[in-house]
This record gives structure tokens, sequence and C-alpha cells, in this order.
């Protein structure tokens, strides 16, 4: 049933009452925003609301944005700080010869068949760092320039499954290097569960994240957010982040154990992939803990967009970690030093992977190179 935004207004005779409730103790953040019945349409307050007098409490034509100003300076600082990131991993691709390149980008005759995994991580990234310059124009949809319950939770979702392929991806290379044999080549078990795993994330993050603030909510508001919902999402996290951590560690372990028998310029590259592998199981594991916690108190709730009480301050935990990871991913995938000589030698290769070229090109396949 349409929520009735009248109904809700109707409770309130003048501005001070309204601004007394939805500016009270009782909504201090998202985790009591459940308690919070709306009286207009998302991203809408009466006109007047913080910026001078609200002279009629039926007019919902001030964006939450009119009302913040310093929520469009927000936005325009962190679309301008993802620009640098998202722009050199652009860069390394193109000194990669394969940004533009139709022999890599359908090698086989299928998305993404022609390139090497590490060319599809620094790809991924550059994906991951466009989105957030978009959504950044947004960020939480007060200007109503980024639709809410569609493009918004859409790209969000997209984008966080952007990240989690990121991650087979390294661990698919970091078991070929363990159980690759002579060969090296992707044992079959670990194709087809990093496949369940990668599309497990991209239909889980970007459907859910549309049903969570589409359907599951009472009251069933515009800016509402269904806690069921996002608990699907949340428990989804929890599964990829426990199967992928326990194969990080047990390859951290194998790896390790292969040092002892390498030179030592082999070893300098196994040690900082075995640094890698125990680095991104303990972010897993983080990660995987803190939404199994988050879980328990959204079950059954409906947490609303809360309107603005004052301006908004530039800095937010979310979008700073956003950002943050558009600015260290190219750091962590520049070229080799030794690929600079223009020679080609090892030219698919990039520091993320510390993998040799030929590992880095076939870890997709379970089929041994030709010769």
């Amino acid at each position: 049933m349409t929520y009735d935004y009248a109904a809700s207004m109707a409770e309130f005779q003048t501005s001070t009452q309204l601004k007394n409730y939805v500016c009270s103790d009782n909504f201090t953040d998202m985790s009591s925003s459940d308690l919070y019945l709306p009286v207009c349409p998302f991203p809408y307050m009466p006109e007047g609301w913080l910026i001078g007098d609200v002279t009629s409490l039926d007019d919902c034509s001030q964006t939450y944005a009119v009302s913040a100003p310093g929520y469009e300076t927000k936005c325009m600082f962190f679309v301008l700080a993802s620009i640098p990131g998202t722009a050199w991993m652009a860069y390394q691709l193109h000194y990669k010869n394969a940004l533009l390149s139709k022999d890599k980008l359908f090698g086989n005759g299928r998305l993404g068949g022609g390139l090497t995994e590490s060319e599809k991580i620094v790809w991924i990234g550059m994906l991951f760092g466009f989105s957030n310059m978009f959504l950044g124009s947004d960020i939480n949809c007060w200007a109503d320039r980024i639709d809410w319950r569609t493009t918004r939770t859409i790209f969000m979702g997209a984008s966080v499954a952007c990240l989690n392929h990121a991650v087979v991806i390294l661990i698919r290379l970091w078991v070929i290097i363990a159980d690759g044999g002579a060969s090296k080549i992707c044992p079959p078990w670990m194709i087809w569960l990093s496949r369940i795993m990668y599309i497990g994330c991209y239909v889980v993050e970007i459907g859910f994240s549309y049903l969570e603030v589409n359907s599951g909510k009472d009251p069933d508001t515009v800016g509402g957010i269904s806690g069921n919902m996002g608990n699907v999402k949340y428990l989804w996290t929890v599964i990829f982040s426990v199967v992928q951590s326990f194969i990080c560690i047990k390859y951290y372990r194998k790896i390790a154990a292969q040092l002892g028998d390498l030179t030592e310029d082999k070893k300098k590259v196994l040690n900082r992939t075995k640094r890698l592998c125990g680095l991104t199981s303990f972010f897993l594991i983080f990660f995987g803990l803190a939404r199994f916690a988050g879980m328990a108190p959204r079950w059954g709730k409906t947490y609303q967009m809360l309107p603005p009480c004052e301006d908004m301050p530039i800095m937010d935990g979310l979008w700073f970690s956003r950002t943050l990871t558009t600015l260290f991913y190219p750091l962590m995938n520049r070229p080799k030093a030794k690929d600079k000589g223009g020679s080609g030698e090892g030219v698919a290769n990039f520091k993320s992977t510390t993998v040799e070229s030929e590992i880095a090109s076939r870890a997709s396949s379970s089929v041994a190179p030709e010769g």
C-alpha cells in the first residue's frame, strides 16, 4: 500500500513542531531511522527547510541538497578525488596496449576472453573508479540527480561485486602458483568455484541492492531500506568471506612452503605474493565478521533516509574508503620495473599478481599451453 505522506505531515501544525520531530534525539543516525515516519517523499522537504522560513508544510519541493549546501561541495570533492586513481589505471592499460584493443577484449569471441587475469584486475579497478565518479555526483541522491531506487542501487551493487571479482581473480592466481604443476594451469575445481563466487557476487549484490529499496518495506516509503533484503547481501558476504579466506589461508601456507627451494629473485617475488595473500585473508575475515555482526539488528526493520538537520560535512566514512581504494588500487597494479623497457617481456603482468606472465595469461583455463 502506498505510504500516506500527507497523513504524516498532518500531525504537525507549525514548522517548529516539524523540526522538533525530525531533528529530535530519537533519529541520530541510520540505526535509529526505522522509527522515523517521513513527511515528504525522499529527497524532498518543505520549501525553506533549514535555509529560511517554511511557509507551507504542504509544499514538498525543496531537495535535501538545497537544505544542506555543503552537500554539493562534498559531492564535488569525492568526484575530483576519484579521478587521479581512475586515470592512472586507464594509463596502465593503455601502456600495456590493452585498453582499446579489440583482440584483447574479444580474444576468443567473448568479452574479456583475450585479457590476462592481471589485465582484468586493472579493468575492474578502472570500472570501479568510473562508478565512484558517477555516483559521487550525487552521493546520497539528495539532489535527485541520480535515482535512488534504480540507478544508484544498481551501480552501488555492481561496484561492490567488481571488487569481489578482483579478489576472486587474485586468489585463483595464487592457487595456480601452488597447485598448477609444471604447466601452471588452474585446477578445474578452482575454475568452477571462482565462477560461482564472482557470478554470485554480481547476482546478489545487484539484485538485492535493487530489492532492498523496492520491496520488503513496512512502511513502503520512497527512501525506505529493507533490513531483511539487505541482510541477504550481508549473508552472501559472510559466505563469500569464509570460503575465500579459507582458501587464502590454505594457500598462504602452501606458498610459504615453496620458498625454500627457490632462487633469491624468485623468493623475493613469492614473498610478496605470500604477504598479499595473508593481507587479503585478514581483510576478508574482518569484512565477513563486520557484516555478520550487523545482521541481527536489521531483521524486520525498514530504515529511512533522514532529512538534514544541519549542513553536510565533507567527510564520509564509506566514500572515504571507496576513494582510497581508487587511489591505492593502481599502486598495487603498476607495471613491474623490468617490464618498462618496451621489450614486451612479461607484458601481461602487474604487481598485484606477482606471478610470471605466462601464469597470469592462463589463470582462467584448465588447458595446458601448446608446445
